[in-house]
């Protein structure tokens, strides 16, 4: 991992109040419906708050910045083609709508995708599994695979209110359930939501149905190796499931360790080091 990428995560986990406050703004499309990142590396340099779509850089800026080292910064990155707009931190901080104005003035909202070429519109993601009756009068084990359990009452095929966590499941009652027979009649059923339902993950954190098809490609040289066909998890971690592309000098599926050691970075594809000793 870079030192850049490492100093990026260490400033995610410090942000400023100033920056705390516009994020909460900016976070899971709320803005244009546009995806921003939030301190995003441009080697050498981080970007507090960055939208790839439109190629914008959002920066705050405080009392102690040099306006040599800026200018020779703002260069840089204006010469990879990105605009910057600046905004102080007291702004944000005391005039929080006035800023979000500004950026409705600046930011054109973009042209929505024709209808169905929302990618996400119809993809589903399977968010728990009914695992088990609980006791005699239609209570459910569930079996949660998302932090958010609040995903599971967003269920459509059930009515279910959560109760309380019963070890590694989530106690549930789901409506018309009402004995243990009519539980064990459903058990096994996993439970989807609509992928645009979800929250935009973090950086260095991602769906893994937005992994499932991706292409992965050598991170030096750009060369094609295969797509990922499954995201297994044994008990050590995440790996990805590989299957060589055709005509590959890769013959089979294989597995490599899903880190950062071997995945340096994930963009429209999924670029691998150091992994051809795991084939």
């Amino acid at each position: 991992m870079s030192k850049t990428v490492k100093n990026a995560r260490n400033l995610r986990q410090n942000q400023t109040d100033a920056e705390k406050l516009l994020w909460s703004k900016l976070r899971n499309r709320q803005f244009h419906d546009l995806k921003f990142r939030r301190q995003h590396p441009i080697p050498p340099y981080i970007i507090d708050f960055f939208c790839e779509a439109l190629q914008i850089a959002i920066e705050l800026d405080g009392g102690q910045h040099s306006p040599e080292v800026d200018a020779k910064r703002q260069a840089f990155i204006e010469e990879q083609g990105i605009t910057i707009i600046r905004f102080w931190n007291n702004d944000v901080l005391s005039n929080l709508e006035g800023v979000l104005q500004d950026l409705e003035r600046i930011i054109p909202s973009p042209n929505p995708l024709p209808e169905g070429e929302d990618f996400n519109a119809e993809k589903k993601i399977c968010i728990a599994r009914i695992a088990a009756p609980h006791g005699i009068k239609g209570l459910v084990k569930i079996l949660p695979y998302a932090e958010d359990l609040s995903l599971i009452e967003a269920v459509q095929e059930f009515d279910i209110t959560l109760k309380n966590p019963s070890g590694k499941y989530i106690l549930a009652e789901i409506a018309g359930v009402n004995s243990r027979e009519a539980v064990e009649a459903i058990k096994g059923t996993e439970l989807y939501v609509d992928r645009a339902a979800l929250p935009d993950p973090d950086d260095g954190e991602y769906y893994i149905e937005d992994l499932v098809g991706m292409m992965c490609v050598q991170a030096e040289s750009g060369e094609e190796i295969g797509k990922v066909i499954a995201v297994p998890n044994y008990g050590a971690g995440d790996l990805l499931e590989i299957k060589p592309k055709s005509g590959s000098k890769y013959h089979g599926a294989f597995l490599v360790p899903f880190n950062d050691e071997t995945v340096p970075e994930i963009s429209d594809t999924i670029k691998l080091q150091n992994f051809e000793h795991f084939l």
